[in-house]
């Protein structure tokens, strides 16, 4: 048996938890690279991606970025706290205002386009779950960017309270605008996994 010293910074409950999680309950949890969400009530525990997925939301995050407006801001990484759950997308296209004010998180309302790159453990998850929980919560834009076995962008616009696939990208240079993009950029698809 190995002994696991408790983080210096925070310690995980002694005890079961009983009920739903709530949004609260997250700060009894540890600081430890792990990612927690609340799915209706359930955690969701992700353990921190591999290299090729951080690799590929950081050249997502560089060209979004680059190309954002003065009003918006694109943040790796941040909540985003709804009426039944609270997610963290990989990236998050939000109101810049919200980064002024410091929010611990944006609500969905705030949010113009989330953005989940696919790992072999989240694939039911980022296509199924999230998909149907971001709709729900009437966020207008969801690209879904899967890397194995080849990239493949997929654009999704919600209409009549559902996302409608608009577009599914494997490579080259991409334009895009509203409403199948928060502004109007270009991406460069070859640079993205690892090709940058």
């Amino acid at each position: 048996m190995v002994d696991v010293p408790a983080h210096p910074l925070r310690t995980a409950p002694t005890r079961p938890h009983l009920g739903p999680w709530t949004f609260e309950d997250l700060a009894l949890l540890p600081d430890d690279g792990n990612s927690y969400e609340i799915d209706g009530g359930s955690l969701v525990v992700s353990p921190p991606p591999d290299l090729l997925h951080g690799d590929t939301g950081a050249d997502l995050l560089t060209q979004l970025r680059t190309q954002a407006p003065a009003d918006l801001a694109v943040i790796e990484g941040a909540g985003v706290r709804g009426d039944n759950g609270y997610r963290i997308p990989d990236l998050a296209v939000v109101s810049r205002a919200l980064v002024r004010r410091e929010a611990r998180y944006a609500e969905p309302g705030d949010v113009r386009l989330v953005v989940e790159v696919v790992s072999p453990g989240s694939a039911l998850a980022d296509r199924v779950t999230k998909r149907a929980l971001y709709a729900e919560w009437g966020i207008p834009l969801y690209w879904i960017v899967a890397i194995r076995p080849g990239l493949l962008l997929t654009v999704l616009e919600l209409r009549d309270a559902a996302y409608e696939v608009t577009g599914e990208h494997r490579s080259g240079r991409l334009s895009l605008a509203p409403p199948s993009a928060p502004y109007p950029l270009g991406l460069d698809l070859d640079r993205l996994r690892g090709g940058g």
